[in-house]
């Protein structure tokens, strides 16, 4: 029996200088609220910048507020609950409303590969947003890095968090101190 290469590494967070935020087993795409934030690369300022409280957004946050607001219409899906652009990284709340139906969401096998991630699941969101944003962006500033690799993630378990983070989101640019 042939051993793939990769799969006999071990992934060592100290070596490797990373380690998955993701909860073990988890499945992702499971109807629910997902709080998550994505910042820029080396958080720089892309976005615009915060007076008075509120956040100004620049043509580059203007493009990222719109494709926010375009996930709902790739992902039907998906339900934009609550977001914010901010000076260098978004706040979004996602609602998956139901499993995606289809051959593409059965169950997994063990023909998949390491990283395939179900169509309609959190991680297909967010790489779709975060290249949506990349691409209108290099059309006219292709040296730009957009995204810092990753994101980070809260499964939204009750009201009262997805309460508490539909405020954290509102209040965001009033709380800035950078």
């Amino acid at each position: 029996m042939r051993r793939n290469i990769w799969m006999a590494m071990t992934f060592n967070p100290q070596i490797h200088g990373r380690h998955t935020i993701r909860v073990p087993g988890f499945d992702y795409s499971d109807p629910g609220y997902y709080m998550i934030t994505v910042c820029t690369q080396d958080r720089k300022r892309l976005f615009g910048r915060i007076r008075n409280g509120q956040m100004v957004l620049n043509g580059l946050g203007r493009i990222a507020g719109e494709c926010i607001r375009d996930v709902a219409i790739h992902f039907r899906n998906v339900h934009v609950d609550e977001w914010i652009v901010m000076p260098d990284h978004v706040h979004i709340i996602f609602e998956i409303q139901n499993k995606r139906r289809g051959a593409a969401c059965c169950a997994p096998t063990d023909n998949r590969k390491f990283g395939d991630m179900p169509p309609g699941s959190l991680p297909v969101i967010v790489r779709s947003f975060k290249s949506a944003v990349s691409k209108r962006i290099h059309t006219f500033a292709p040296d730009i890095r957009i995204w810092q690799r990753n994101y980070w993630e809260r499964i939204l378990r009750d009201e009262g968090e997805l309460w508490w983070y539909r405020n954290y989101i509102r209040d965001n640019p009033r709380n800035w101190k950078r």
